[in-house]
């Protein structure tokens, strides 16, 4: 196994971010490239190893123990088990919509850019649907591990219904945009006062 793969898997979402905002705002030729290229790498290299996963699943399902040998057999867990361990042995699978998930909100955040409802609406239909498919199947080994992602998917989904407030698409009105402890009042200058 690629010794790479994990920082991959945890980092694809903001890479995928990151590649698609420079195909779209990049500067340079050289970004594009580079951004196409790793882009490419990383999405072919989680790809093969759910290929691969689904493959040995498959072929699992026919023996003895049934899928519950992904767990079961110390190799295909040293090759494979940082996609699906954390998981019930039924839902194995969840880590493929989780890859989906992770490039679906960075492509709405950076092709979305300028385009602030887009963005919006986008992400909020990726945790939503996140949320829903957590609280389903509620996939993860523990009842503290479902839980606590699903706290956190809430958490998410409320955190994008709260950037409605600043989509200029929506008319809302400007005074509502306030940061904590800043007036938004004009201030006189001294010069004024006199």
């Amino acid at each position: 196994m690629l010794t790479a793969t994990p920082q991959i898997l945890i980092l694809y979402g903001t890479w995928t971010l990151y590649c698609l905002y420079q195909f779209r705002n990049g500067d340079s030729w050289g970004a594009h490239i580079l951004a196409g290229v790793t882009l490419t790498t990383f999405t072919a290299i989680l790809g093969f190893f759910a290929w691969r996963i689904f493959v040995v699943a498959r072929h699992t399902k026919k023996s003895e123990h049934g899928q519950e040998q992904l767990f079961l057999h110390k190799p295909y867990m040293r090759k494979y088990g940082l996609f699906y361990d954390q998981f019930k042995s039924d839902f194995w699978w969840i880590f493929f919509p989780l890859i989906i998930y992770a490039f679906a909100k960075g492509a709405f955040i950076a092709l979305g850019d300028g385009h602030g409802l887009i963005q919006t609406v986008g992400q909020l239909s990726c945790e939503m649907l996140l949320l829903v498919l957590l609280i389903w199947n509620r996939p993860y080994n523990t009842k503290a591990g479902n839980v606590l992602n699903i706290i956190i998917s809430c958490v998410r989904v409320l955190s994008v219904v709260c950037l409605i407030v600043f989509v200029d698409q929506l008319g809302i009105a400007a005074d509502t945009k306030t940061v904590t402890g800043e007036s938004r009042h004009a201030v006189a200058s001294p010069r004024s006062v006199r």
